[in-house]
């Protein structure tokens, strides 16, 4: 073979290599986009098992911290949505005096809030839920949390001060008395 056929090969062989490779190129990418078009289509079908219709799912949350103590706390919980469009997760905590609804921020790999101490003894109902695009709503377990206050008398010494005062001093004027009528008896029996 002479060079010239030789080169019109090379050329011919690479241009055949680059239409291969093309075609299995675009045979994936219309794979690809024609099973986003067969989602597209199942969602909007009738009868069919449709994506829009999957609620996020929740598959932990959790609770770091001491909420029982009245400290600061921090809620996260492991959400995905098979469908892809997670529009939100948020916490909410109901109890005395309190109703909380926060939106949770991503990390990376977890939905995280921080939340402030409860205050006000009594029962908080924590809870997580996902929501989706379509509307769609996943509602976690619900955790309670028991908040009990120390009970501590406030001594007010303005009012307690006299009251104290007063008892102090008739006790020891009794004292007294008591202690003077005994000498009293016993100078009496001696004589």
């Amino acid at each position: 073979m002479s060079t010239i056929m030789m080169a019109q090969y090379r050329r011919n062989s690479y241009a055949l290599t680059f239409l291969v490779l093309a075609v299995l190129f675009s045979s994936l990418v219309l794979s690809v986009s024609t099973t986003g078009v067969v989602s597209v289509a199942q969602t909007q079908g009738q009868g069919a098992t449709r994506l829009a219709d999957v609620s996020p799912s929740i598959y932990n949350w959790g609770i770091t911290g001491r909420p029982n103590m009245s400290e600061p706390f921090t809620v996260w919980a492991n959400v995905t949505d098979d469908d892809l469009d997670l529009a939100n997760v948020s916490v909410y905590v109901n109890g005395p005096n309190t109703t909380i609804h926060e939106l949770m921020s991503y990390n990376g790999s977890l939905y995280v809030e921080d939340l402030d101490a409860l205050l006000d003894a009594g029962t908080y109902d924590i809870y997580v839920t996902a929501t989706d695009l379509a509307n769609n709503t996943r509602v976690s377990r619900h955790e309670y949390i028991e908040l009990q206050m120390e009970t501590t008398t406030v001594v007010d010494p303005n009012i307690t001060m006299p009251y104290v005062v007063a008892s102090s001093l008739c006790i020891g004027l009794v004292a007294c008395i008591v202690a003077y009528l005994y000498r009293q008896r016993q100078l009496a029996g001696s004589t």
